[in-house]
């Protein structure tokens, strides 16, 4: 799953207490001690890490963008991406068992996202598009598409750019509630970002054969 911002409960119901980001990063880092003594949080490129230090690791990048330490999340997610890239090399090429890398690609695209470093961004997303249908992953591809779209208009490139949340907008509308984003929040923001109402009745469709 993707870990980044984690949601839950006490983000969507602002009167049930906020998560202890600061507690969980501690028992992560103790977890991981047990397994390794000598554990070097600014070593994690260098390591071979197990499953559950990936794991471990990835909720302790997700505590820090809780907490919008973006630069120290970011971090963490390319050092977990350079060693799984060295280590795991037959796991990459194959998503049927392995979908930790496809997250931990999600989470970079989307860190990268929340800092604004939109050339970033869209090289990792236009790469990320290839990876992601290669595994038939509609969810992570359209995901891909969507930050294709939105640092092309950030960067000023505003027709290719739309032309890619046009694709979005439409594979959110065939998969929704499958597609990373729901269609019904895909649509309000298609209408705030280039205006007027989008009208899901398609003409064509009213004098097909019933």
């Amino acid at each position: 799953m993707v870990l980044h911002l984690p949601q839950s409960d006490n983000i969507k119901n602002p009167d049930l207490p906020k998560p202890d980001v600061t507690k969980a990063r501690a028992l992560a880092l103790e977890i991981i001690a047990l397994f390794r003594k000598d554990f070097d949080m600014d070593k994690i490129d260098t390591y071979f890490l197990t499953t559950r230090e990936y794991n471990l690791l990835s909720k302790i990048a997700a505590t820090y963008g809780y907490e919008k330490n973006l630069d120290k999340s970011l971090e963490i997610w390319f050092k977990l991406k350079i060693n799984y890239e060295r280590n795991h090399k037959i796991v990459v090429q194959n998503y049927a068992i392995n979908t930790f890398y496809v997250d931990l690609l999600a989470n970079l695209g989307i860190t990268y996202k929340l800092q604004g470093r939109w050339e970033e961004c869209l090289d990792h997303a236009t790469e990320n598009m290839v990876t992601f249908l290669q595994y038939n992953d509609i969810k992570a591809y359209s995901r891909a598409l969507y930050q294709r779209a939105y640092s092309l208009m950030k960067l000023g490139r505003t027709e290719e750019g739309k032309s890619y949340y046009n694709k979005f907008f439409m594979l959110s509308y065939v998969f929704d509630g499958y597609a990373a984003i729901h269609f019904d929040i895909v649509k309000k923001e298609y209408e705030d970002v280039f205006g007027g109402v989008v009208d899901e009745q398609v003409d064509w469709c009213l004098d097909a054969p019933r």
